[in-house]
Formats: C-alpha cells, structure tokens, sequence
C-alpha cells in the first residue's frame, strides 16, 4: 500500500527543485498533498524545473518555491515562518537538499567536508530542531548508500549521510517519526550525471527508476519502517568489484541470496534485438550495421565517450583492452546475441575483422529443425548465420537447412556434406576453390585440438551436436557425414542427447594433436598429450621461477594425471602455445564433489598463469573461456583479486571466503620484529600468560592419537559419518587422503588420526613452514581436519590435539584456513581469531539444476579446507 497524505497540510520538500525533489514533489501530490513548500539554495535555475512547477500549479497544487539554504538557521526559520502563515499547517518533510563534490580520500580539504556536510549535518539537524514540537505524518531524510557500501572519492559524503542515519535513529528513541532511505544512484535524475551512471552500470549498480524507488518508499512508510537501503544491484557482478581487494562481510549473505534468486539464464532476452534490427536490414548492409552495433559494445567496454572514437581496424588490445575487458566484451557479446561467440572475438579482435567473421555465424532466419521441421528442434540455434544459416544455404542447398524434413538419406548426407565442407574449410583456413577429399583425414588437414574445438563450435550450432571429440572419432568427411545424418535421424537435435562421445570436453583422444609436443603449431590451446611435460618444465621456470625445479614435472603429474587416473577419467589441462612454446596454462585438479546427496566429478582449475610477454593478448581470458566450455562445472579457491573479476564476469559465482584463523603459541616471536624487541618480549609475555593455548595443554585427551601412514577402509567409514553433517564438500575417503596427503611430491604432512577403541574418530592434517623474509616465525597449519562438525566434544579435542602437536614441533602460531560456521565456531571457543581472508570461492554452476546451483552457490553449504585446490603447495 500507499500512504495517504493529508490535502490541508503542508509538505517540505528540500532540494525540492532538484531532480529527485520534483520527483518527491509529484509522488506527494499522487497521494494526496496539495500544499507544497519547495526549497533550493540557488531558487529554481532550471527550466524544466520551471515546467515541472508550472504544471502542478495547473493541478490545483499550491506549490511555494523558496530560495534557502537549509544549513543556515536565519533561511530555516524564515522558511518555518512562512509556512506557519499560511492555512495549511506544517504536516511533514523531505529532507532531499544535498552537494556531492567527489575528492580522494588524499586531497580532502576542511572546505571540501564543510560543503557536503552543510546541506546533511546541518540542514538535518535544523529540520529536526524545528520540528521537534511539531505533529508530523513524516520525516523523511534522502541519504545514500554512499553511507552503506562506501563510495569511491566520497569518503566525506558517506559520512554526511551515515549522520543522517544515525539522526533518524535519534528521533525514534525520543518517539518523533522519521525514516532514513540510502538510496542507490537514480536514473531519473539525482547526484549520478549520465557518464556516472554508465561507470555504475558497469559493475552491476543499476540506476533506480524514479517511479520505482517512491513506490518502495511509499510501503516503507506504511510499514512504519525507520531504515532502509534500496538499491538496484546485480550483486553476481557487483560483488566482483566490490570485494575485489578484501572481503566485505556486509553483503556476504545478501549477495549470495540476490545470486541465487536471480542466476541469469545462459541466453539473454536481449539478444533479440540485435538479430531483430540486422535480419531488417538488406544483406549488403548488415556488415556495416554489425561493425557499427560492435564499435558501440567495445567503446562501452574500454569507456570510450563515443563509438566513433574507436576505429575499425585497430586491435582491441592495442586499444587498451586487457584480460578483464575482454571478458567483459565477451560477455557484452553473449548478452547481445544469446550465444558464445569466444573464439571468434580472439581470434578475430578488431571492429572489422570480428564483424566479417561474426556475421557469418548469426541465425537471422530462425532456421528449423533439419528433419522434423519443427520451430522446438531448430537445427540452427541463435548463434549461426543467415548469411550462412546460412552456409548450408550459401553453399547450394535449395530451400535451406530447413527443407531437409523427408527426404533420401543420399539427399540429407549430400546436404549435411555441403553444410559440413564449407563450415571445416573455413575452420581450417582452406581455400573454398579446392575440393576437399571425403576420405582425408582431417589431422592430416592441419586440424589440431584448438581448431577441433572452434569445428566443434560449428557443429553445435549447425546440427546441435556438441563434443570436439567427435571430429577425431570420425576423422574424415564422409565418416562424419555418416555419423551426423544416422544421429540425427535416430535421436532429432536434442542437444543433451548428442555429442556424447565418452572422451572429457577439451581433452584431444591420443593422436588428436596434428605435431608432437614442443613443435611448432603455430597458436592457440592444446590439451594434454604424453610427452607434454617439457615444455610445460620450460614454462613453469620461466613463469614460477621460486619453484623447486626438482619438483615441477613430479607435481604437475601428481595434480593434472594422477588426480584425474585416480577417478578413472582423462587428465585437463589448457596450454596455450605461441609457436615452439607455452606461453600460457591452466590445469584442471579432479575430485568428487559432494553436493547433497549427489555426487559429481568437477575438478579445481588452478595454476592460471600468461608470460609476461602475452599478458596484452588476452591470453588469460582465452584459457578461462575455453576451460569453461569444456568444464560446464568447476571451482576456484586460489584466484587473484583480477582472476576472480574475469570469473564472475565470465558467469561464475563468488560464494564465500576461505577465513583465516590464527592461535599464537609463542606471542613474543610472532610479535618479534612488529614492535620493537622489549615490547615484543613483554606482549609475548602478557599474552602468554592468559593464552588459551595453556588451558588447552592442560586437558585431559579423551582418545589415542596415533600418526598415520596410509588411510585405508576405517577412514573410508570416518568419511561416511563426517559427510553427514556436511552438505558440499570434497570427497575426502581414503584415496583422496592418500593421493593429497601420502603421494604429494614435494611437501610433508604431520597425518594424526584419533582413535577411540576400534574406531577412528577423527583426522587431522598439519603442515609446517620455516621462518623466511615475511614471516620471522615458525608456522603450522591445520591443513585438513575430518570429523562429525555437529560433534562439538569431539571438535575440540581434535583442535587441542593439532594445537599440541603444533607446539611439540616448534610451531610459533597456528593457523587454520577454512569454511563451515561449526569450524569457525569450534576454533573460536579455542581461542582462535579470524583474519582479513585473502581467498575465496568461486563456482561455475554452468548447466546444473536450479536446485543444484542454489546447494553449490550457499556459502553456508561448504566446508572447505587449505587442502582443497592447491593452496598447500610447498
């Protein structure tokens, strides 16, 4: 409901010939108010403030425009004045009067805080001693979620509003009514100026729609509620940004409630009007149209003030376009157009370039399904061609794709040859004038698994198969023609149907690569191969030079190979190749992920990394694009700020911190070094003396504790309980713990396990680091931990007993990264505290079930340890 505002009282309204005033002023009047008295500090300066007044005075309203600055005392008075005069009693206030002057936190000046907090500080104060002995249907104070989430150059104006907060605050305990709104940034018109708004759009902070907003302020109102912060915020992009240097535990949950409840579908409703205004256009001009449409989307991207000012031909990177705007451009793309076009924009990244290639791959003709005919099986989805819906078309089909409903099977193989040599042939580069042999091999026509996956591409979109496997399985033209024709005369184009060739997404069957490892291959991502390991040694120097390099090969095969062997599947790695070497990896670790009472194979992508020499190119962003096309659901833990940023705007979900909890055994070293060494000693000292670490040592051990050598059955069955307790979480039965704990090359583990009788009742894993140049003290870490989380008896006791190994072995301090709220409650009433935390998780949901997405992207489902990823490397 609205409130109803009484027609024979007067209404103030401040800041009232400002855009959000008029506004305010015309809602009031929709609800009753015919009295307004608006006031500005410069009077009305605008004419369409003039217009806006004039034409509620033609309504009947009795509007007063005063000039007033409502920081001095003498204008407020004279204002008060003025409406005590008058028939119309004073009957409540909107306290909309405010000065935005953005300055760095560096450069503020008294004046710069003395002018923002005039309108707020002051102005506040006066409207609420003047209205003290006043009867008010409202008091209404216009703050800002500067004051809420913080603001870039607004230190000063948070703090004005947040006083505006706390003055509404003031007024409910002396029973006055009053309502706070820290208002997100208005589209109709307010602080925010046009290029503002675009900078917020950017990272999800949409502008609040005028009519909108007063509408949620008008139920506020009836609700009697005091405060409130409306805005409108895709918190999947806008937490990137936001907490992108530290975690803001402010929007913690909201955030992943708000993504939960509105995950974006994988096609945009938006792509309609791209394909809409270039199918409207002759075929001679759509070119020019697309080129136009794409020199918008990349001026927005690099924050061009006009598309003009981006010209055609020049490379996106040399236009300053870097990993994270190129996810973004990617992103743009597939809002734009309904379908993943990745390939295409890095390979082809220029305005001119992407816009010849794009256009060959657009669906501008809705083209049916290639045998039944039917709309629902469309053969060609949103995402190829008219111009080459296309190719089959452009290459001699009469009637198109959609014609291929009843005919011969000699006809329909004829068609789909058609469809199939015109699409490998510009895949492969080859000159269309050339015959292709149907009995070639295609490896042998210079395909390679990078030009596998773009054919790949192709296939989805012309016939709905997926799977770059399928090219090798059916390696030459006719063999591939045979397969498609029979698939899809047995099984139609379902998609979740076809293209399921056994063989993992993005992993090349043995022979796929067309050279050996270390060849020259010209550019672009490859798989894994036997025999890849030098060159990926060669890398890692060149890119991890601190790393062991006794360690390198014997690491990269535990983590890549044996995590994958060990569940039976195809190990995952992305390395990108420039000529005769690697210049870009990613690798995929494989683990079984409970999620519910649903298991799933998924895998960590971790050691991302681009030479320095590459880092221009968008070589990062490739690999994450393709990992994610060939990986629909992984997880992330060790990502950088940057990293993370590239994910959520790629479609994965930030869902929650790793925290970060630290007992200090002996305070005065770990303190050594930060305070000088008398107070250090004296701290230390202090500290001990009321540690909780002593009290710990001096429990009593309810169970054995005995040293682990292998995990075998019995904690296969500590798993089965522990799991109960636990709703997504790595799989951690006896061969997880073997492979990450007893076969890790290059790193040792403290492995505990207690015991009580027969039964092993919990583990724990430690590990520890020697002093170095940022640590000056000895560190151990509580690695993993495996126990029933609703068992708190049991929680303490292995906590007590980490903390008594830690200290028998020299350890100065212990810590223990992690994610569950029994966890980081049981190492509290330890005497643990938390830290800033530095990492976080990121999902990519890719095509789970709603109801799955909504289990993995909780953060409160997790538990999550420094065992998970690779975060415990040596």
């Amino acid at each position: 409901g609205q409130p109803a505002f009484a027609a024979e009282g007067t209404y103030l309204v401040t800041g009232g010939t400002g855009a959000l005033g008029l506004h305010v002023a015309q809602w009031l009047v929709a609800h009753g108010a015919r009295h307004l008295v608006l006031t500005a500090r410069r009077g009305v300066t605008a004419p369409e403030a003039d217009l806006a007044v004039d034409a509620l005075v033609r309504a009947g309203v009795a509007v007063t425009v005063m000039k007033a600055d409502m920081s001095v005392a003498a204008d407020v008075d004279r204002v008060f004045a003025a409406i005590d005069a008058s028939s119309a009693p004073l009957r409540g206030v909107v306290h909309a009067a405010g000065v935005d002057t953005p300055v760095p936190l560096r450069d503020i000046t008294p004046a710069d805080v003395a002018a923002v907090f005039a309108p707020k500080v002051a102005g506040g104060w006066l409207l609420h001693e003047r209205t003290r002995e006043r009867t008010l249907d409202l008091f209404v104070c216009f703050s800002s979620v500067a004051a809420v989430l913080g603001a870039q150059h607004r230190a000063h104006y948070g703090a004005a509003n947040a006083f505006l907060d706390g003055l509404v605050a003031e007024r409910r305990r002396l029973g006055l009514p009053a309502t706070a709104v820290s208002w997100g940034p208005w589209s109709g018109g307010g602080m925010a100026g046009a290029e503002q708004l675009a900078q917020f759009e950017r990272i999800g902070n949409h502008g609040l729609e005028p009519a909108v907003a007063l509408d949620l302020l008008g139920r506020l109102l009836v609700a009697g509620r005091s405060a409130a912060t409306i805005v409108d915020i895709d918190w999947s992009r806008f937490r990137a940004a936001y907490e992108a240097r530290r975690q803001r535990p402010l929007v913690a949950e909201l955030g992943r409630a708000a993504a939960s409840a509105t995950a974006p579908s994988p096609v945009s409703s938006g792509s309609s009007e791209w394909l809409g205004r270039l199918a409207a256009v002759p075929q001679g001009e759509r070119g020019e149209l697309l080129a136009t449409l794409l020199r918008a989307e990349v001026a927005a991207t690099l924050g061009f003030e006009r598309p003009e000012d981006v010209s055609p031909e020049r490379s996106f990177y040399d236009a300053g376009m870097d990993s994270l705007m190129m996810a973004d451009f990617v992103g743009r793309l597939r809002t734009r157009l309904g379908g993943s076009f990745t390939r295409l924009v890095f390979d082809h990244p220029s305005v001119s370039d992407l816009a010849t290639h794009l256009l060959g791959h657009l669906d501008l003709g809705a083209a049916e399904d290639l045998f039944s005919g039917s709309a629902s099986g469309s053969a060609v989805a949103a995402g190829a061609s008219a111009a080459g819906a296309s190719a089959s078309s452009a290459a001699g089909l009469p009637g198109g794709v959609s014609s291929l409903s009843g005919v011969p099977r000699a006809e329909a193989e004829a068609r789909v040859r058609t469809v199939l040599r015109a699409q490998i042939g510009e895949a492969l580069g080859l000159d269309p004038a050339e015959p292709m042999r149907p009995d070639q091999a295609f490896t042998d026509m210079g395909m390679d698994s990078l030009l596998a996956a773009d054919v790949a591409g192709r296939l989805k979109t012309h016939f709905g198969v997926s799977g770059s496997a399928l090219v090798f399985e059916h390696p030459t033209l006719d063999a591939l023609t045979a397969h498609l024709v029979s698939r899809l005369a047995t099984h139609g184009t379902d998609p979740s149907r076809l293209g399921r060739s056994g063989t993992p997404a993005g992993v090349a069957p043995p022979g796929a690569v067309a050279t050996a490892p270390g060849a020259a291959v010209g550019r672009g991502i490859e798989g894994y191969a036997e025999g890849v390991e030098a060159d990926v040694e060669r890398f890692q120097v060149a890119a991890w030079p601190h790393r062991k390099p006794e360690f390198i090969v014997p690491r990269w095969q535990w983590a890549f190979v044996a995590s994958a062997r060990r569940l039976g599947l195809a190990p995952r790695v992305w390395l990108y190749r420039d000529g005769d070497r690697l210049v870009g990896h990613m690798g995929a670790i494989a683990v079984r992920l409970k999620m519910g009472a649903e298991v799933r194979e998924t895998a960590w992508l971790v050691d991302t990394m681009v030479l320095e020499s590459h880092r221009d190119k968008a070589v990062g962003s490739h690999l994450m694009v393709q990992a994610r096309e060939d990986l629909p659901f992984a997880l992330s833990l060790g990502q950088t700020a940057q990293m993370r940023d590239i994910l959520v705007r790629l479609g994965w979900t930030q869902v929650t911190p790793l925290q970060t909890a630290q007992l200090l055994i002996r305070p005065e070293r770990v303190l050594k070094g930060k305070l000088p060494a008398p107070a250090a000693w004296a701290a230390g000292l202090g500290l001990r003396a009321t540690s909780a670490v002593r009290d710990m040592l001096r429990e009593r051990a309810t169970t054995e504790v005995r040293e682990v050598a292998r995990f075998d059955e019995r904690h296969d069955r500590l798993w089965a309980r522990a799991s109960r307790d636990i709703t997504c979480a790595v799989v951690r039965d006896a061969s997880f713990l073997n492979w990450k704990y007893v076969d890790q090359p290059g790193q040792q583990f403290l492995r505990l396990e207690l015991v009580q009788g027969d039964e092993v009742r919990a583990v724990v894993v430690l590990m520890f680091r020697e002093p170095d140049a940022a640590y000056r003290y000895r560190r151990g870490f509580i690695v993993d931990l495996v126990a029933p989380l609703s068992d708190d008896a049991l929680l303490h006791d292995a906590l007590r007993q980490a903390v008594e190994a830690a200290a028998a072995r020299g350890a100065d301090a212990l810590l223990c990264l992690h994610a569950h709220p029994s966890l980081t409650a049981a190492l509290r009433a330890s005497g643990f505290t938390l830290r800033q935390p530095e990492r976080f998780l990121v999902v990519d949901a890719g095509t789970l079930p709603s109801e799955t997405r909504a289990v993995v992207t909780s953060g409160d489902h997790w538990f999550l340890t420094q065992g998970d990823s690779d975060i415990d490397r040596p």
